[in-house]
């Protein structure tokens, strides 16, 4: 894909689509620092060169794959990094994780 990256958080059944204002983010460390307990953070088909560091009390599910418009998941999602978990749960999918 030649698109910009994008992640999407919902929580709590709420939806907040990339292009509708601040709940853009750029990182995923971004959005996992925004997201509320038992929330999704929903990442598009793109390799993230970060590391991720989940250190909150919280329930977070990371969700990759996604096509453009969110509507269908169309691969992977790729962490170039460490995803580090010092507190909480962290539950994946269609997620590769490559240090």
């Amino acid at each position: 894909y030649s698109h910009p990256r994008h992640v999407k958080v919902k929580q709590r059944n709420l939806h907040y689509h990339p292009a509708q204002g601040p709940d853009q983010f750029e990182k995923l460390q971004d959005a996992y620092d925004a997201v509320l307990n038992n929330g999704t953070i929903q990442t598009q088909v793109y390799t993230f060169e970060e590391d991720l560091l989940c250190d909150r009390p919280v329930v977070v599910t990371i969700s990759g794959g996604y096509s453009p418009d969110f509507t269908s998941t169309a691969g992977m999602t790729t962490i170039e990094g460490k995803l580090t978990i010092k507190s909480g749960k962290v539950i994946v999918s269609r997620l590769i994780i490559r240090e």
